[in-house]
């Protein structure tokens, strides 16, 4: 017979909804397509069950947390970027060119001849830098390393644990 512990059902329900939400929710990140938006919430809503869930317990070892904070960080991964994560790859880039993103806009003429493969995806073009110096520093050295949409996913998946 089994001598299984409320608190360790309780760990694994939780961890398992954090892990399948992230599984559900990596093919319908773009909430922009409409079709996908109601597996997106539902996927949420899952992954959600399983962060209240986890509210009830009273203490979580080390290997467990990160366990689970990295396995679903790294099932996301591949998810479709949200719009605005082309502007922080942008503005980090033209910084490593030497121009200022809050003096030139993204469609600014003087930064047409450096304008890359993912260009167009930079939400409004015509308005300068919004973002506080400190997170554009921080823009900057991600670009520095590499302008690589990977590499500021990562960035932001860190920053969030």
């Amino acid at each position: 017979m089994l001598n299984v512990k409320p608190f360790d059902l309780l760990l694994c329900f939780s961890a398992g909804l954090l892990v399948l939400g992230a599984v559900l929710l990596s093919p319908n990140g773009n909430v922009a397509d409409v079709p996908t938006l109601h597996q997106f919430w539902v996927a949420a809503g899952v992954m959600g069950t399983g962060f209240m869930l986890s509210w009830r317990l009273r203490s979580l070892s080390v290997i467990w947390f990160w366990g689970v904070t990295i396995t679903t960080r790294l099932l996301l991964l591949p998810t479709l970027p949200g719009i605005d994560v082309w502007r922080y790859l942008w503005e980090g880039y033209v910084q490593t060119l030497g121009f200022s993103p809050y003096h030139f806009p993204p469609n600014a003429l003087e930064l047409e001849p450096y304008r890359t493969e993912w260009w167009s995806q930079v939400v409004f073009p015509e308005v300068s830098a919004i973002y506080p110096p400190i997170t554009q520093l921080g823009f900057r050295l991600l670009a520095t390393i590499a302008p690589n949409l990977y590499l500021f996913k990562v960035a932001l998946y860190w920053q969030i644990c």
